[in-house]
């Protein structure tokens, strides 16, 4: 054979070992998990399992304190302390509350962003992905910077000091926060606020904004039993020299201590002005409240009037904020069938009532609840007040989206064993007062498996059964 040929020849098969080399290397490749894919695997290793959870609220374990002074070594050392330094920059809205506090915190977010703000907003929890916990200008971080923020503090801190999964969260938060230099920073509480990591963001010159949303009984294994006791843990994001504002609260003991905590920071207590919420149009009650007070804080920090009747522009404000999952009407398809969905993740009693009273106006023909109550809530009070809708058949369903997702169940906080003794309680409760009842494994189940009859559902009880829809339906906006 020629020299050339030979050539040739050696020229085919190096190509070929290399091309099937490239391959071999590309599904490796293809396999190695991303740095997003790393944190959530990270990230779902914080979650505190539910029998160790237990087991410390028994034993007393860590005190509610003693995490937080933790936390706020840790905060303190990230970054050698230059974290801190960029947030005390950074003018703070920090909302928390029993009820409304999310959507408050959404409306607080959109009016700024109609000033030209480029804003931050940390909630929770998510529906569906956990980059909805972290927005800038109103939209889920990316993925890309939700891994650079997150692995940024994971890496810094060794096992024993990598706070849990909200705190570590609120971390994370902040540092993304200051890395795509927002104009301004929107929190909304955990649970409480005097010991929630969000109150952990450190004063310094810029304005500090804080709000109290509608105040009742949830949490109370945590925050204490009395709503007196409820009001001060929530009353601690107040700071001295921020601006405090509460809507006009229900309970005149929570309004009182809200006044005394205010009192001790030497600082004034503003109420969202009753003139205001009456003129606030197209809401109702705890919606009217919420808006007010969205409206009183940022008017507070442009140095306007808090008085004066809604502008168009803040009704326009108000009509624009999207928050999903709460008094969220969608239609959903089952085959040939069009439901009417109400979405309202309304999980204490106060809230669950307004959610009841706005199921009641948006309900259209037959109605069916499908419902599920979480953690340590009581059932049997939240079941008469869904009553009141005189449904036409309760459906309980574990917060899954399909049933081919039982064992991938990410949540620790609250194992699918746990759902199900949960749905068994509400099972038997609802069937003790003459509730026509069905119990299926999933969302999908539950909706494809409905009685002919039925033409609406409300969806409520739990925000995680409400994401769990949203699972089924990724063309809706989050």
């Amino acid at each position: 054979m020629a020299a050339s040929n030979w050539n040739l020849l050696y020229v085919h098969r190096y190509a070929f070992r290399r091309f099937h080399s490239f391959k071999r290397s590309f599904a490796t490749f293809q396999k190695m998990p991303s740095a997003y894919q790393e944190a959530i695997k990270r990230l779902d290793n914080l979650q505190t399992n539910y029998q160790v959870l237990q087991s410390q609220i028994r034993s007393g374990g860590l005190t509610q304190q003693a995490k937080y002074e933790q936390s706020k070594k840790t905060l303190n050392a990230l970054d050698r302390g230059q974290l801190v330094e960029k947030l005390q920059k950074i003018p703070l809205f920090h909302v928390a509350g029993t009820k409304g506090k999310g959507t408050t915190s959404a409306m607080i977010e959109f009016f700024l962003r109609e000033e030209g703000f480029k804003t931050g907003l940390f909630t929770s929890p998510h529906l569906c992905k956990v980059n909805e916990r972290i927005r800038i200008n109103g939209e889920p971080i990316s993925d890309e910077d939700f891994a650079l923020s997150f692995h940024h503090i994971y890496e810094q801190l060794d096992a024993l000091h990598r706070p849990a999964y909200f705190s570590f969260l609120t971390l994370v938060a902040f540092h993304a926060f200051t890395t795509l230099k927002v104009d301004v920073i929107i929190l909304e509480v955990g649970i409480g606020g005097t010991f929630c990591t969000t109150s952990l963001y450190p004063v310094g010159s810029a304005k500090r904004v804080c709000c109290v949303t509608a105040l009742g009984y949830d949490h109370m294994s945590i925050l204490g039993h009395t709503i007196e006791e409820i009001s001060r843990a929530k009353a601690g994001i107040y700071r001295k020299g921020a601006t405090l504002i509460s809507t006009k609260q229900q309970y005149p003991e929570a309004q009182r201590t809200l006044f005394e905590e205010a009192e001790k920071k030497k600082t004034s207590l503003i109420i969202a002005h009753e003139n205001l919420r009456e003129s606030i149009f197209g809401k109702e009650g705890s919606m009217k409240c919420n808006a007010s007070v969205a409206i009183t804080a940022v008017r507070c920090f442009f140095g306007r009037d808090v008085e004066a009747n809604v502008t168009k522009k803040e009704m326009e404000g108000l009509n624009k904020t999207f928050w999903p999952g709460r008094q969220q009407i969608v239609w959903h398809n089952t085959g040939e069938r069009k439901l009417k969905i109400l979405l309202d993740g309304a999980h204490t009693l106060e809230s669950l009532r307004l959610c009841v009273n706005w199921a009641a106006k948006m309900k259209e023909g037959n109605l069916a609840v499908l419902m599920n109550v979480t953690k340590d809530r009581k059932v049997k009070p939240l079941i008469d007040i869904v009553s009141d809708l005189e449904p036409a058949y309760l459906i309980l369903s574990p917060n899954i989206a399909k049933t081919t997702e039982l064992s991938q169940i990410p949540d620790k906080n609250f194992p699918i064993e746990k759902q199900i003794e949960k749905i068994d309680e509400i099972e038997s409760i609802s069937i003790s007062m003459s509730l026509r009842t069905l119990r299926f494994q999933s969302v999908d189940e539950s909706l494809n498996n409905l009685p002919e009859e039925i033409t609406t559902v409300l969806i409520t009880g739990s925000l995680y059964l409400v994401g769990a829809f949203f699972q089924l339906r990724p063309d809706l906006p989050l």
